[in-house]
C-alpha cells in the first residue's frame, strides 16, 4: 500500500509553494549570491531598469545577451529576491513565452512596487563593480 504524502502549502509571495521548495530556494539562493553575486546583481539591475521604465516587466523583455550560459540559472533567483525586497511583485498573468531558447515555456508578469526602491537599487548595483579601495567604502 503507498502511503501518500501531503505537503502543507503556504501562501508566499503570489503563489503557493511548499515548506521544502521555500527551504530549497532559500539554499539555492544562498549559492547563488556566494558564488554567482555579480551576475546575479548584473540580471537584477537588468529587470530593475525594465520594471522602472514600464512598470511593469515579464522575464522575455529584459535582455540576457552578455549573460554566460553557465548564469542562466540565475535569472529565476534574481525575480525571487526582487521580491523579497518588495522592488517588484506577481501580478498573477502569465503567458507562453516567445524567446526562442524557451520553447514555450510558461512565464509570469511582474509589476514595480517601489520606484524609490528600484532606483535606490540601480544607484548602488546598476553599474560596473567598484575597483581598488572603493570597495571597502
Amino acid at each position: 500500500m503507498l502511503k501518500k504524502r501531503i505537503t502543507l502549502l503556504v501562501w508566499k509571495r503570489n503563489s503557493y509553494m511548499s515548506d521544502a521548495t521555500d527551504k530549497y530556494l532559500e539554499k539555492i539562493t544562498a549559492l547563488m549570491v556566494a558564488f554567482k553575486d555579480r551576475a546575479l546583481l548584473d540580471y537584477m539591475a537588468r529587470v530593475v531598469a525594465v520594471a522602472l521604465h514600464h512598470g511593469e516587466v515579464w522575464p522575455d523583455n529584459v535582455s540576457k545577451v552578455g549573460v554566460a550560459e553557465s548564469d542562466r540559472n540565475c535569472i529565476g533567483i534574481a525575480f525571487r529576491m526582487l521580491m523579497s525586497a518588495g522592488i517588484v511583485r506577481l501580478t498573477g498573468e502569465r503567458r507562453r513565452s516567445e524567446a526562442d531558447d524557451s520553447h514555450g515555456r510558461e512565464i509570469k508578469k511582474y509589476e514595480l512596487v517601489s520606484a524609490s526602491l528600484a532606483q535606490t537599487f540601480l544607484k548602488r548595483h546598476g553599474e560596473l563593480p567598484p575597483t581598488g579601495q572603493q570597495t571597502l567604502l
